[in-house]
């Protein structure tokens, strides 16, 4: 078992064992033989005390003759008893007649558990005796259904009080105990039949008694809990006639409790509660009075009022309002007063009264409001706050103003508010950094790539994209698979080749990408410059783009998507050839300094430029080409300060709806923060997740501007993280933060690299198309 590499469950493992039960059955070396408890009834029969008890033993045992061999044989000793004028007699060789039988019912192959994907229907036998209720269990043989297999034998011993019950009241009950007992077994039969021999028992189904509480109406509604078909089955031809009459024997355990009373009380609404009287309440004030008895005041604190930042000016007035109380009981100076303090602290104490021994403070409108000690602060906040659903400032200390008052109470509550845990973790606010405007790249020095999937086109799978920084002129290329092959096949042939060199290629960190472009690092020493996967905020140039290009080929293609890579070619010309609002002219005329060439200018003759009016000589031609490349730096200068104006605007835009938003908290090495739990803001079945996650400590920021943190127990991120994701954390209770240096587990060179590294950190797992389109603009 240890080597040959496989798990046992220890309580299903039988090692060495010469008899085990699985499913219902006795596995011994001589084959399967049914389990003893099945016919425990008749394997429990002792030595038969009449005529009556050994005819019951005999009936029983019957139900199985034609699988025992030479019944009548084994059976005659017992037999012969039941002649006229023959003295009965039960003695050794009876008994041994009765153990030979009960030997044989043991082994019979006619015991068999019950097959619930059998089409054999199963027969629960009933019959209710003077003393007992005998049943057995059986199924149909599919192909021939006068065969039945015996599944159990049973016989239920009724009490004195029982036995005292009428006939028909006796059947009933009969019927509704065997159900109860054999209601484990009788769960998902496609057929089931029960057969009894008082024919009265249907008609007290169909017609049960009108007063809701009698017995027999419950036992009724248990009987019809089970859907099955009732046969009646004359008395001399039913099987478990000799188990009804079975006298209880020595061994038989006590019918267990089923449950059955409990669930039809409970689930019917049969059982009536009777609930200890309450006290007569006359009036409110009695009514308080029971209240103050009944509720059990938690005194419990779970951190100390100390801990709460006051002022020294309100450590004053706490320190005030301790005299309050004594001198409305007794109306004495406190000590240490003299009468210049002591006139302005009348002059404050005549704002509160005593009231039963406590202090409350006058109000106006008549809602006096009860002064809260430094003592019972902490509990009052926690009871306002943590078990009214976690409240803001405004909800929390307007339910706490109605009620209770003590110096400056809203500075505490404020910190109470802002310094709970679960709030911090489940809040929805979100942060961002102040915007940089980047100076427009030259053409094709920087280009943004991305991949966007497809459904399945003629085997195309994946369309590439890379746009330039400057003139968002598109270069593509469809794609079966997303290789570093085939993405590097891309770069070099539809960029590097037409375009030359480039200095920037910003891509989205996937593995095909790095592959590709370490490739092209290594051998056009390409700067390659990794940003966040899947975050579209650092990457919009070539992210935002997606949803016009898949809307594009839609379009295109008729609105059959399988169509989509028969009109690529088509789509991203139309793209290079319109005019974008911020650039004032085409990406194709951005790249190229010629207006494209349309087929309606063609087609009506609609030239840009005026024709010569005769065949013009070499050197015309070379000055008009001159003029026109002239006029080429003088564009590229006015995109560029189109483009950079265009970035600008949308800065000042971007600052300007986010204004109380926008926030650089600059944390130092050590500080508490909390990181942004970006994975769950867009996923449906994630609302009850934490928004935030944390604390943790910040260590430093890179040269990206992002931070790099680390766990409470010194973990260390692999990767910094974008500052528009942290947000500090406010401890309710003082977290002490050992030597940063002394706890991290990451070799100091490692540290060194990350900061040093200009990972701008902004990892998102989800796309943020509102946050793309503005760092497109921004970009």
């Amino acid at each position: 078992m240890k080597y040959c590499g496989g798990t046992f469950s220890g309580k299903k493992a039988y090692l060495c064992c010469a008899e085990i039960t699985v499913l219902g059955h006795r596995c011994t070396y001589s084959g399967r033989l049914p389990l003893e408890s099945i016919v425990a009834s008749i394997l429990r029969w002792g030595p038969c005390i009449d005529v009556s008890d050994a005819r019951a033993f005999i009936g029983t045992v019957g139900v199985l003759r034609i699988f025992i061999d030479n019944f009548a044989t084994r059976a005659l000793p017992i037999t012969k008893l039941f002649r006229k004028d023959v003295p009965f007699k039960f003695e050794a060789v009876e008994i041994a007649a009765q153990e030979d039988l009960k030997d044989t019912v043991k082994d019979s192959p006619a015991l068999r558990p019950l097959s619930y994907t059998s089409t054999g229907a199963v027969i629960l036998a009933v019959d209710t005796g003077p003393a007992a209720v005998g049943y057995y269990l059986a199924q149909c043989d599919p192909v021939n259904p006068k065969i039945r297999y015996f599944a159990r034998f049973g016989s239920i011993t009724l009490n004195e009080r029982e036995c005292g019950y009428s006939q028909a009241k006796k059947e009933i009950f009969g019927l509704y105990r065997t159900l109860g007992d054999c209601k484990i077994y009788l769960i998902g039969l496609p057929t089931f039949i029960v057969e009894v021999d008082a024919s009265a028992i249907k008609g007290m189904l169909k017609n049960p008694d009108i007063t809701p509480s009698a017995a027999v109406n419950r036992w009724i509604i248990g009987i019809l809990s089970f859907h099955f078909v009732l046969v009646h089955v004359p008395g001399s031809k039913h099987g478990p006639d000799g188990l009804s009459r079975r006298p209880p024997q020595l061994g038989d355990p006590p019918p267990p409790e089923d449950g059955m009373e409990d669930f039809l009380h409970t689930h019917y609404g049969l059982m009536h509660f009777i609930n200890s009287t309450s006290p007569t309440v006359n009036s409110p004030i009695k009514l308080i009075q029971v209240l103050q008895q009944d509720i059990t005041e938690d005194t419990t604190e779970t951190i100390p009022y100390s801990t709460v930042p006051r002022t020294t000016k309100q450590k004053r007035l706490d320190e005030r309002l301790t005299h309050l109380l004594p001198w409305h009981l007794h109306l004495k100076r406190p000590p240490g007063f003299d009468d210049n303090a002591y006139a302005k602290f009348m002059k404050y104490a005549v704002h509160f009264f005593e009231r039963q021994g406590k202090l409350w403070r006058k109000n106006v409108d008549g809602k006096h409001q009860l002064v809260l000690f430094p003592k019972r602060r902490i509990q009052v906040m926690t009871s306002c706050h943590d078990d009214v659903a976690h409240k803001g400032f405004y909800a929390t200390h307007a339910l706490i103003k109605d009620r209770y008052w003590w110096p400056d109470m809203k500075y505490d509550i404020a910190w109470f508010v802002r310094t709970c845990h679960l709030c911090q973790i489940h809040q929805t606010r979100q942060i961002y950094i102040p915007p940089t405007v980047a100076l427009p790249a030259p053409l094709f020095s920087k280009m943004y790539m991305d991949t966007m999937i497809m459904p399945v086109s003629g085997q195309y799978r994946y369309i590439v994209q890379g746009r330039c920084s400057l003139s968002h002129y598109p270069e593509f290329r469809c794609l079966r698979k997303e290789t570093a092959r085939t993405l590097g096949e891309w770069i070099f042939e539809d960029i590097l080749c037409p375009w030359g060199s480039l200095v920037e290629i910003v891509t989205d960190n996937g593995s095909a990408f790095v592959a590709a472009i370490n490739y092209l690092s290594k051998k056009y020493h390409i700067n390659h410059i990794r940003i966040s996967g899947y975050n579209s905020r650092a990457n919009g140039i070539a992210e935002r783009p997606h949803f016009d290009v898949r809307q594009g080929l839609f379009k295109a293609s008729d609105g059959d998507q399988k169509k989509w890579s028969q009109n690529t070619y088509s789509v991203f010309w139309a793209d290079r050839v319109t005019i974008r609002k911020r650039m004032g002219c085409s990406p194709y005329f951005a790249t190229t300094g010629t207006e494209p060439l349309l087929p309606m200018d063609i087609v009506e003759s609609t030239w840009l430029m005026p024709l010569p009016d005769n065949i013009i000589s070499t050197t015309s031609l070379i000055a008009r080409r001159a003029i026109s490349l002239q006029k080429r730096s003088q564009d590229l200068e006015r995109l560029k300060s189109k483009v950079y104006e265009a970035r600008r605007n949308a800065a000042v835009k971007f600052e300007k709806d986010h204004a109380y938003s926008i926030r650089d908290f600059n944390f130092q090495k050590g500080d508490l923060v909390l990181m942004r739990n970006t994975q769950i803001e867009k996923a449906l079945n994630r609302k009850m997740r934490a928004r935030y996650l944390g604390p943790l400590v910040i260590l430093g920021r890179n040269k990206g501007g992002a931070y790099l943190l680390c766990e409470l127990d010194g973990s260390t991120f692999a990767r910094p993280v974008a500052a528009f994701r942290l947000v500090p954390y406010f401890a309710r209770k003082k977290i002490d933060v050992p030597d940063i240096n002394a706890i991290i587990d990451v070799p100091p060179e490692r540290i060194n690299d990350l900061f040093a590294s200009t990972d701008d950190g902004t990892l998102d797992e989800l796309p943020d198309q509102e946050g793309a389109h503005n760092e497109a603009e921004l970009a």
